[in-house]
Order: structure tokens, then C-alpha cells, then sequence
């Protein structure tokens, strides 16, 4: 296995652990937001959306993870970007609700193969 297999396995494991990576990735995947803007979108398309404190934790988490970049604009203002893992882990999403139940690793496989 090498090593970018294994990070994404990892990612794997963590994106499927937190119910509004998905949604968060989602908005950011129509482009570059601001806070308001991403909670605004989970509240339009996703019915009983988290709140504040909870998307400030699920947004510094994939900051972490490296699949979202936080970039300051101003003072106490940030844009929310997808890194190129961010994008990566959409792809997975879709390409998990393609693949038969419980088969997470080849959809990582998948996933790296079209990446190269």
C-alpha cells in the first residue's frame, strides 16, 4: 500500500465518522464560502441542519483532515475552500453510494486509481 492509499484509507474512515462532512463538502464543492454562507446552505438543503457551535467544530475538522482550507480574508473573516483531498473525498462519497454495502476500500481504490 502506499503512502497516499493509506492516508486516504484513513480519511475514509474519518469522513464516513461525522455526519455533516458530507453536507459541509457538498456546499463547499459549488465553490468557495464564507461561514454564514455554509450554514445558510446546510439549512437550506439539509433539514435539520447543526448549529453554530457545531459546524465551527465539524469545519475545524476537516481543516485538520486536510480535505477544507481556511483562509483569512480580514479580521475574524475566513473563505472555506476544498483542498484537493476535500474534492477527492466527494468523489468517494458518490462513488460509495454506487458500490455495495460495506465495500469502502475499493471504493478508495477507485478513487486513486482515476487520481493516478
Amino acid at each position: 500500500m502506499t503512502l497516499s492509499q493509506e492516508k486516504h484509507r484513513d480519511l475514509i474512515k474519518e469522513i464516513f465518522q461525522h455526519r455533516w462532512y458530507e453536507p459541509i463538502l457538498r456546499i463547499l464543492n459549488d465553490g468557495e464560502a464564507r461561514y454564514r454562507e455554509i450554514r445558510a446552505g446546510l439549512i437550506t438543503r439539509y433539514p435539520g441542519s447543526p448549529g453554530d457551535g457545531y459546524i465551527s467544530r465539524e469545519l475545524a475538522g476537516l481543516s485538520r483532515a486536510g480535505l477544507v482550507h481556511k483562509r483569512e480574508t480580514g479580521p475574524n473573516r475566513y473563505l472555506y475552500s476544498l483542498t484537493d483531498d476535500g474534492l477527492w473525498a466527494i468523489g468517494v462519497f458518490d462513488a460509495a453510494y454506487r458500490a455495495p454495502m460495506g465495500n469502502a476500500t475499493a471504493v478508495a481504490t477507485e478513487q486513486d486509481d482515476l487520481l493516478g
